[in-house]
């Protein structure tokens, strides 16, 4: 016989589960001391624990332990459980599946981001814009891209209301608020700088900038990843972004549909 601490470090399950095991009468101990209480074990029960585990890395519950490796559970009743677990891993295969097409899709998105940075990174000025916008703001970088899609429906509809076409000229433009850790969002239309605001909207100027960095991407463009990619290149010129970000949608001469994302930029700070 052996004792419960050892059977613990042979089968590297530990006492207290052990007896968690007896108190659902999966394992019982060959022999209980009536004075002491204390488990004593034979040493095939080592067998016993092994075959526990196994089913327990396939996913079954206790539950189902105690009715897999009971004495005399019909094979229809043992085959039922088996074909439910198999069902439950086929859909988790297949939402795995999905899980994994979508990090590809995002690991491509990325390395085509970072290829489309690197073709068609310029340095260059960039004008004043005068827009009319409406406001919101996100805690953090993860948030803007829900908080813009909201601004854009509310744009919508405020514009019709305006009378304003909002299907040309969209700009957003994000930035970090020094007072408060927000950041300003706003999506807005261009407009004539003595445009005078109509209902639901503010008048922006988002002053010209004499240094920028200038990237075009595929429309679908994860922002988050092609803002990522630019901060990369940057910095591999010794520059950093700063300021109001913009991006907005382009056509270009041979009619692709893109998004422009564009940032002022200065000299990245070292240390030494």
């Amino acid at each position: 016989m052996i004792t419960i601490g050892d059977l613990a470090r042979r089968t590297d399950v530990s006492v207290r589960m052990l007896r968690h095991y007896d108190s659902l009468g999966l394992l019982e101990p060959a022999r209980t001391d009536s004075a002491t209480g204390y488990r004593h074990y034979a040493p095939s029960q080592e067998g016993r624990v092994a075959a526990i585990l196994a089913l327990r890395d396939l996913g079954f519950s206790l539950a189902d332990c105690r009715v897999l490796l009971r004495d005399g559970t019909p094979l229809a009743e043992i085959t039922a459980l088996l074909q439910h677990r198999r069902m439950e891993l086929e859909e988790q295969i297949t939402a795995d599946q999905r899980r994994l097409a979508d990090i590809e899709d995002r690991l491509t998105a990325i390395d085509q981001g970072r290829a489309g940075t690197t073709d068609t990174l310029r340095l260059t000025a960039l004008p004043a814009l005068h827009l009319l916008v409406v406001h919101g703001q996100a805690r953090d970088e993860s948030e803007i891209g829900h908080v813009l899609a909201s601004l854009r429906a509310i744009l919508t509809e405020r514009a019709g209301t305006a009378g304003i076409a909002s299907n040309v000229g969209t700009v957003a433009t994000y930035a970090g608020r020094t007072d408060i850790p927000v950041i300003d969002v706003a999506v807005g239309i261009r407009a004539d700088p003595h445009t005078t605001a109509p209902d639901g909207f503010d008048t922006v100027t988002v002053p010209a900038e004499a240094r920028a960095a200038v990237v075009r991407h595929r429309q679908g463009v994860h922002l988050g990843d092609a803002w990522n990619a630019l901060d990369d290149a940057l910095a591999e010129r010794g520059l950093t972004s700063t300021g109001t970000y913009r991006h907005m949608a382009v056509t270009t001469p041979d009619g692709q549909e893109l998004i422009e994302l564009q940032v002022p930029v200065r000299p990245l700070r070292t240390g030494c």
